[in-house]
């Protein structure tokens, strides 16, 4: 797990303006940052990933986003609810790309919830609603 407060990313004055909450900041680093970028942060410091959740819901790639919460749910950190959120924003969006030829990051996160809710829950992220949204983000 990356140590706090050392990601590269606090030198960019768009993670740096995310990083208060603020969820209008986040949806101008969706738009504006590559959506792979934003799924590379994942992997970041606590602060970063959260901020990365916040945004990847209005990055440009609805499968590849659903792609990047299933291998963000198969890294557990605690922080699974969180993951879910995200993932919630990101079916229940107004996305322009919605119809895409590749589903396998659909398909991706569906398994991955249902391996959460196989597991009893995990991270605040209780059985019923890991196996629900995972219904929905296959529909």
């Amino acid at each position: 797990m990356p140590l706090p407060n050392t990601s590269k990313r606090r030198e960019d004055p768009r993670w740096r303006s995310a990083l208060g909450g603020d969820d209008a900041r986040a949806a101008e680093l969706g738009a504006d940052v590559a959506w792979t970028e934003i799924a590379d942060a994942l992997r970041d410091e606590a602060a970063i990933r959260e901020v990365a959740l916040r945004a990847l819901p209005y990055a440009g790639d609805r499968d590849g986003s659903l792609g990047a919460l299933a291998a963000a749910l198969d890294r557990p950190r605690g922080d699974e609810a969180s993951v879910a959120d995200a993932i919630e924003r990101v079916v229940t969006g107004d996305r322009r790309d919605a119809e895409v030829a590749s589903r396998d990051g659909a398909r991706a996160c569906a398994s991955s919830l249902l391996r959460v809710a196989e597991q009893g829950g995990r991270g605040g992220l209780d059985v019923a609603r890991a196996q629900a949204l995972a219904r929905r983000v296959l529909e």
